[in-house]
């Protein structure tokens, strides 16, 4: 693979690939904690991941009007503030047990828009780092 040959390029892979391992790690680990810890079903989780892509088709335009106006780095960070915020409400949700359906369902919004800001300035840090590919080329990798 041409994109590969560039050590920039290998760098961004490397590090996106990273960033989506470690997401999908963490909410198949989340996933099983919710039904062990707040005795929920499956149709509940099903609703928060139903959520979460909803959310994320809602905001996906916003998000990108506000990169094209910004930058890329501008919605890396705002999807990385929204999703740590994921990972905090999480946490609470796990230390208060009277609330944590609707702290989960919250949590599942914020994570809905870091995916909504995230995955438009990936894909567009990953194409001007290698402007020696076609764009689907591009878009194929991010999408994997």
């Amino acid at each position: 693979m041409r994109i590969l040959r560039d050590s920039r390029s290998k760098l961004i892979v490397s590090a996106f690939f990273l960033d989506a391992f470690s997401w999908g790690l963490a909410l198949s680990i989340a996933n099983g904690l919710y039904i062990l810890l707040f005795d929920v079903n499956v149709s509940f989780i099903a609703n928060l991941s139903f959520m979460q892509l909803l959310l994320m088709v809602i905001f996906q335009y916003p998000a990108g009007v506000s990169i094209d106006k910004f930058g890329r780095l501008f919605g890396l960070i705002v999807g990385e503030i929204a999703g740590i915020s994921w990972i905090l409400l999480v946490i609470i949700a796990i230390f208060n047990s009277i609330n944590a359906q609707v702290i989960l369902i919250i949590a599942y919004v914020t994570l809905g828009i870091s995916i909504a800001f995230w995955v438009p300035s990936s894909t567009l840090s990953f194409i001007s780092a290698n402007k020696t590919t076609a764009a689907s080329t591009n878009y194929g990798i991010i999408a994997f």
